[in-house]
């Protein structure tokens, strides 16, 4: 049972938008347009009815904290644990020593999970501090431990390569959302995430001859195109893919297969501009080449065959 009205809110935030991930996986090719339209209705309801709302929180609980640091105000004890999901507040060296010195008690699994949160939610920085980085290694054990996960492969600034290289080695690529369910964290607009997934799909692409087709097209739908992943990103690991299997000949028609079903790519020669949207250049050439062998393998079979 949760603990208050508005931990419950949150979570079941949480849970509808880790169900969004999960519908992508899902074939719905006898009702696909019902699927999609679904999709985009709850993600715009969830955006729109929550993310404002948590960026006003947000700046409400900043202007709180500096007006503490300025000796204007006192803090509430639950004000203090709220200020733990805050990036911006927890990279904050003041914050920090009230952490050290037990100022806030962080014996709550609610707490500890806002403290990992807004650590992931801005990695690239707070991975640096090395005093957070030691004090959570050793205060997040215990909800690690409730959900059988690991403290390093989340924090310090190799976890995501970490993480990445854990799920590449136990070939369950599919495994990342689960992660993330089981700690009761949303995974997107996270930096982590970010990195864990960029990170994943280079390994799965360095090992892309041995990658079964369901799992090429996992990474190429899934992986790289996710929403979480920025766009010169998605361009760069989309190069890189195609020209990782460009003499691989039985990898070409998987790969080629994947990207024609992407609604952002498609047919270079029919919707150019997207591929041009994302600076696909390269690739495009190589991928055009492959469309040409195709249709003059179906003419000449076409013709032979009449």
């Amino acid at each position: 049972m949760f603990e208050d009205t508005e931990h419950s809110l949150t979570e079941l935030k949480h849970f509808l938008k880790a169900q969004i991930i999960r519908l992508e996986k899902q074939d719905f090719s006898d009702f696909h347009n019902i699927a999609v339209s679904f999709k985009a209705k709850l993600r715009k309801i969830l955006l729109a009815s929550s993310d404002t709302k948590d960026d006003s929180k947000t700046t409400d609980l900043i202007k709180k904290w500096n007006d503490f640091k300025n000796k204007k105000i006192e803090l509430s004890t639950r004000e203090l644990t709220r200020m733990c999901g805050v990036p911006e507040i927890l990279g904050d060296k003041e914050f920090l020593e009230l952490l050290l010195s037990r100022k806030i008690n962080i014996a709550s699994l609610i707490t500890q999970r806002r403290l990992l949160r807004a650590y992931l939610q801005k990695h690239r920085t707070l991975s640096a501090n090395e005093k957070l980085h030691k004090f959570l290694t050793k205060n997040l054990e215990y909800l690690f431990a409730t959900v059988e996960l690991e403290v390093k492969d989340f924090i310090g600034r190799e976890a995501p390569n970490l993480l990445a290289a854990k799920l590449v080695s136990s070939k369950n690529y599919s495994q990342f959302t689960e992660i993330f369910d089981r700690l009761r964290i949303e995974p997107f607009f996270l930096e982590f995430f970010a990195e864990f997934l960029k990170s994943l799909a280079e390994r799965m692409i360095e090992n892309i001859a041995n990658l079964r087709k369901t799992d090429v097209r996992f990474l190429i739908h899934d992986i790289i195109w996710n929403d979480s992943i920025d766009l010169h990103v998605k361009a760069e690991l989309t190069t890189k893919v195609i020209k990782a299997v460009k003499d691989q000949s039985s990898n070409v028609e998987t790969v080629r297969d994947a990207i024609l079903e992407l609604d952002k790519l498609g047919d270079p020669r029919i919707h150019g501009h997207n591929w041009s949207y994302y600076s696909l250049e390269e690739a495009r050439q190589i991928f055009v080449s492959w469309l040409s062998e195709r249709d003059l393998k179906f003419f000449f079979d076409f013709v032979f065959a009449n």
